[in-house]
């Protein structure tokens, strides 16, 4: 049995009657069904509203009529006609398609309960759909299986099979970035990922695979789609860039542990959100922002049903870098929810906590936030646990300033002197971008006058943060460099001469 079906031949073993395979890919699926036929001796019935019944594949121990098929023209009678399948024809298996259009019928309904009060062993029904649609009244009897995606050798032939087909050996390279930036995709779309990118690049290409996986994020409409940023455009935060340099390796060595996530705490212009971009790509990986107050629905069980589905898609196209930005707004509800939202805002903080917790894809997550306070009170500090470390954003020191206004400088092609820096004291790198655009509308000497930093308008809560952080977080900035007051003399002596 491949390891795909592992989970449904799991299922089928231990003789569960009635099972729906959530996948995209049915003919994979299909082609995974022989063995079934190959391992466990079982006939396969495929029925679908076009073509009806039809064997697929017989073993030579079962015998099924063909008159019961021909009978079979909608899902209700067919279901009818497989319970009136006597013993000479099992082991046998069911495959019906598109059954999420059909099962809310109270027919369908009913013909599933009467094939359960009168199933054999060694009978099943499995639904195969895109999605899981299981009725309530059959929710406890039917149990949900997946078809895992593709995997690395599954990938591997994949792309093998092209260059083979098109006599491109010793012409196309293909390594681990390449196999890395399909995952998460079915075969058809590893296919046509790598088919196209040969076609448009003659050659496999990183960035344009991702363009591919990064497409069902963009249909879902739950997330965000943001392109990575070169490291180099981040000035400063020295520390947090030579951190992320040593994590790296842990997606790439499976000797090391695969690291879950930093977050990023600070004033708002300090660097965290293009941290997170810059953190993409020393990863090599694609930037998704999850907007968790953007799944929240009005109807009752459709946020967590939407936060759900947003977790389970970032772990399909991982490995990806997942940001969570101004997260203390996402949960600074979570300790009023039972009275404000019916306890929504609970619910879908705890489906992040297991997925953080749980889920073994690999995936780094950038958090930031403003105000550590509501994630320390939330569930007392569980969300920041969940990360490997905390890291504190300060205002930059001197040194960075001139890095910052150096990038700046290029950039929109300003001219802001360095001997103004000594006087952006507690400026963010927000505030000298837009001293340096500023500059280039009304001279650098209007432009400095009308920045007011936005330090002074949080200093009792940023001196909080500063404070806290010096004892739980890692600080991000290079050290501020102090310069040491020329020593004195010592054992001075007057000469009278």
């Amino acid at each position: 049995m491949h390891k795909h079906l592992h989970e449904l031949e799991t299922y089928v073993r231990a003789g569960i009657p009635t099972i729906w395979l959530a996948t995209h890919e049915e003919r994979r699926a299909l082609k995974l069904f022989e063995g079934f036929r190959d391992d466990l001796m079982y006939s396969v019935i495929d029925w679908d509203i076009l073509q009806g019944a039809r064997v697929v594949y017989s073993s030579p121990h079962t015998k099924i009529p063909k008159d019961a098929l021909e009978r079979a023209t909608d899902p209700v009678s067919m279901i009818q006609e497989f319970t009136k399948l006597d013993n000479k024809a099992v082991p046998c298996i069911l495959i019906m398609h598109d059954m999420h259009k059909f099962m809310n019928s109270i027919e369908a309904i009913r013909a599933v309960q009467v094939f359960l009060a009168d199933a054999k062993a060694l009978k099943h029904i499995i639904f195969m759909s895109h999605k899981a649609a299981i009725p309530e009244e059959l929710e406890k009897d039917v149990l949900l299986a997946h078809l895992g995606l593709p995997g690395n050798d599954d990938l591997q032939s994949i792309i093998n099979a092209i260059i083979a087909e098109n006599e491109l050996e010793g012409k196309v390279e293909v390594n681990g970035e390449h196999i890395k930036a399909v995952q998460g995709l079915t075969n058809q779309e590893a296919l046509n990922a790598f088919s196209l990118t040969l076609t448009e690049k003659q050659q496999l290409d990183r960035q344009h695979l991702e363009k591919f996986k990064l497409e069902a994020v963009k249909k879902s409409g739950m997330m965000e789609i943001f392109p990575a940023v070169d490291p180099r455009e981040l000035g400063g935060l020295d520390l947090l860039k030579t951190y992320m340099a040593l994590r790296a390796k842990g997606f790439d060595d499976p000797n090391l542990p695969t690291p879950t996530g930093i977050l990023l705490m600070g004033l708002p212009g300090g660097g965290k959100s293009l941290s997170a971009k810059a953190i993409a790509s020393m990863l090599k990986m694609p930037l998704i922002k999850l907007d968790i107050a953007s799944l929240k629905s009005k109807y009752v069980g459709e946020s967590e049903s939407k936060m759900g589905q947003a977790l389970a898609l970032i772990d399909a196209v991982s490995p990806a870098v997942v940001w969570l930005d101004e997260i203390e707004k996402s949960v600074g509800g979570v300790l009023s929810s039972n009275k404000s939202d019916g306890g929504t805002s609970s619910a879908m903080f705890g489906k992040l906590l297991t997925w953080m917790q749980e889920s073994k894809k690999p995936k780094f997550i950038v958090a930031t936030c403003n105000d550590i306070q509501p994630l320390l009170e939330a569930s007392h500090g569980a969300l920041i646990r969940r990360f490997d470390d905390i890291f504190f954003v300060d205002t930059p020191s001197h040194s960075e300033k001139l890095e910052i206004l150096t990038i700046h400088n290029a950039k929109y092609n300003a001219n802001v002197p360095e001997a103004l820096v000594p006087q952006m004291e507690n400026w963010t790198g927000a505030e000298i971008e837009k001293l340096c655009k500023s500059s280039r509308f009304e001279g650098v000497d209007n432009a400095f006058a009308n920045i007011r930093p936005i330090y002074e308008q949080n200093k009792e809560l940023f001196s909080k943060m500063r404070s806290w952080a010096g004892h739980n977080a890692r600080p991000a900035n290079r050290p501020h460099v102090v310069q040491e007051a020329a020593p004195k003399a010592q054992n001075k002596r007057k000469l009278n001469v």
